[in-house]
């Protein structure tokens, strides 16, 4: 490895580094930008419809979470429709 090479390498590791620190800093423990009250943007979007729609039943969600968001995967669907419909956010919007 050149020392041109290894300077800039270093340089990025530096920059990382730092730009770890200050997102560590920022979370403190908290969650994820983005999330609140333990929901991100994509449940949101599904509670959105769920709120308008109704329960759309567990295989429905799925196809929600498909449409509404950008997840893709069966599995991811269904492992976040799962976690979703068991939470106390889930109830009190289909009622």
């Amino acid at each position: 490895m050149t020392e041109p090479t290894r300077a800039k390498l270093m340089e990025r590791i530096e920059t990382l580094e730092r730009r770890v620190t200050a997102l560590e800093e920022q979370d403190n423990g908290n969650q994820s930008p983005g999330v609140e009250n333990g929901h991100d943007r994509r449940d949101r979007a599904v509670l959105e419809h769920v709120r308008e729609h109704g329960d759309p039943g567990p295989r429905g969600t799925v196809e929600l979470f498909k449409s509404k968001t950008d997840i893709n995967r069966e599995k991811t669907a269904q492992r976040r429709a799962k976690e979703l419909r068991r939470t106390e956010t889930f109830r009190e919007a289909t009622q």
